[in-house]
C-alpha cells in the first residue's frame, strides 16, 4: 500500500487523455507529501486515498511511497497526464482528508513535473530566469507559499551566466538541459531526463492551492517559451494569464493571485511582443 522510495517509478505512466489530441500536449505530474496528524493511522489513510483516486478510467493514477524526510506519513506520486485529468481527480481534495496535514508541517512538499517535450535551451534558460529573478519573488513566493529552501534554492540567475555556458559546452550530449542545474535542489530542477520540477512550492491539502500551482506550472512553461528575454516580469505574467486563449488553464490560478492582493484585470489583452524574435539570439551570446 505504501512503497519505497521511487517505487512507484515502473508502475505509472502517461494517463490517457483528450488532451492527447491536441497539437505539441504538455503533460504534468505531481509528488506530494503528507503527514498523519495522529488521529488516524497511515495505513488507513492511504486505503482511503488509493481507494478515492488511485486509478482513473482504468489507469494508475497514483501510488503511495515512504519518504525519509517525513516523520509520519507519505508521498502520492501520479503518473504524468493532462490538467483536466488533474482537476477532476483531485477532486477528492475538495472536503478535508480527515487525519492528514501537510501545509502546516515543515517536513512536506509539493513538487509538479512538466515535461521538456520540444524544450530549447533558450526556452528553459528564460523559465529558469523568470522563476530567479528578485522582481519577480513576490508573485513565486505567493504561489509557493514559503521562501526558497535548501531543497529549492532560487538564486541569482544574473549574477552570472555560467549556469548556461556550462550547459551549452555539452551542446553534443542528449538530455543537455540536465546540466543546468549543479545538483537538483533548485527552485527549478532540471537533472530528470524527460522533466522540469518545480521544488518552490509547501506542501497543501487544499484542492484550490494544489490546482493554482498546476496552473501556475503549465503557464509559467508556456509563458516562458512565447516571451522575450527582457519582458519576464510579473506584470507580463498576469497579462499572459488573462489573455482569453489561456483563461481556461489558469482559472483557480487567478482567483488565487486575487486573494494574494495582485490586480487580476477582468479581460487581458496582451498585444504581439517585437521583442520575442530575439530573443534566442540574446541568449545564443551569453
Amino acid at each position: 500500500m505504501i512503497g519505497e522510495y521511487h517505487s512507484s517509478a515502473d508502475n505509472l505512466s502517461l494517463i490517457p487523455s483528450d488532451h492527447d489530441n491536441t497539437k505539441n500536449p504538455i503533460y504534468l505530474g505531481i509528488e506530494l507529501e503528507m503527514e498523519c496528524n495522529g488521529s488516524r493511522t497511515r495505513y488507513e489513510r492511504a486505503e482511503t486515498l488509493l481507494d478515492a483516486i488511485g486509478t482513473y478510467k482504468g489507469h494508475q493514477y497514483c501510488l503511495l511511497e515512504n519518504d525519509g524526510s517525513l516523520n509520519d506519513g507519505f508521498e502520492m506520486v501520479t503518473g504524468h497526464t493532462s490538467l483536466a485529468v488533474h482537476r477532476d481527480q483531485l477532486s477528492f481534495f475538495k472536503n478535508q482528508f480527515a487525519g492528514m496535514k501537510s501545509h502546516d508541517t515543515r517536513t512536506c512538499g509539493l513538487h509538479i513535473h512538466i515535461c521538456k517535450k520540444g524544450m530549447t535551451m533558450n526556452h528553459a534558460a528564460k523559465l529558469i530566469l523568470f522563476i530567479n529573478d528578485s522582481s519577480n519573488q513576490k508573485l513565486v513566493k505567493a504561489i509557493a507559499r514559503r521562501d526558497g529552501s535548501s531543497f529549492a534554492q532560487v538564486k541569482n540567475k544574473k549574477a552570472s551566466y555560467s549556469w548556461l555556458k556550462s550547459a551549452k559546452q555539452n551542446s553534443g550530449i542528449r538530455n543537455q538541459l540536465m546540466y543546468l542545474n549543479d545538483d537538483r535542489y533548485e527552485a527549478l530542477n532540471f537533472k530528470n531526463p524527460n522533466t522540469v520540477e518545480f521544488r518552490l512550492f509547501k506542501g497543501t491539502l487544499r484542492y484550490e492551492t494544489i490546482i493554482s500551482c498546476l496552473e501556475f506550472t503549465y503557464a509559467s512553461w508556456y509563458f516562458a517559451k512565447e516571451s522575450g528575454i527582457n519582458d519576464l516580469t510579473t506584470d507580463n505574467f498576469i497579462k499572459f494569464i488573462c489573455k482569453p486563449e489561456n483563461r481556461a488553464d489558469t482559472k483557480f490560478l487567478r482567483e488565487y493571485l486575487k486573494q494574494k492582493n495582485f490586480t487580476i484585470p477582468s479581460l487581458g489583452i496582451v498585444k504581439k511582443n517585437p521583442r520575442t524574435e530575439s530573443t534566442a539570439l540574446e541568449l545564443a551570446e551569453i
